[in-house]
């Protein structure tokens, strides 16, 4: 009778381990599968990551590129604002020279007016002194005539 326990024990031992190693068999095909799957989502994410750094750089470069152009957009409009401000500096002496020379020009002009309106005078006197000396000679010559 303990010999048949015994291997009644034995052949419940026996179905034990075998339902145990179909379990761990069951368990060790999970956990594959799981590793496989880790292993895919660990590699997406490697591609996803090397995608997303190269994508990185890209725009790393685009705004490098874009801050040079800021920079000399800044150092061209700093040097067209020289460029104005020395063409106003340019206009300003220019005019201030115009200027001085209208105001030269009309002194000139004044001057000259002032030495015409002398000369008028003065020929308007001698056109006088000329009419009185041609009536004093038209009266002798009468008077001459009167005494012939």
């Amino acid at each position: 009778a303990m010999v048949t326990e015994l291997q009644e024990l034995s052949l419940k031992s026996q179905i034990g381990n075998e339902e145990a190693q179909q379990m761990v068999d069951k368990l060790r095909g999970e956990l594959d599968a799981e590793r496989e799957e880790s292993t895919s989502i660990a590699s997406d994410m490697r591609s996803e990551s090397f995608i997303a750094c190269s994508k990185n750089d890209s725009l790393q470069v685009m705004v490098t590129e874009l801050q040079e152009f800021r920079r000399k957009t800044c150092d061209e409009k700093e040097e067209a604002q020289q460029m104005v401000d020395r063409l106003r500096g340019t206009l300003v002496a220019e005019e201030e020279e115009c200027a001085m020379i209208m105001q030269s020009e009309s002194s000139a002009a004044r001057s000259e007016r002032e030495a015409l309106q002398a000369m008028v005078t003065e020929l308007q006197v001698l056109h006088q002194i000329s009419h009185r000396e041609d009536e004093e000679a038209r009266k002798l010559v009468d008077l001459l005539r009167g005494e012939l």
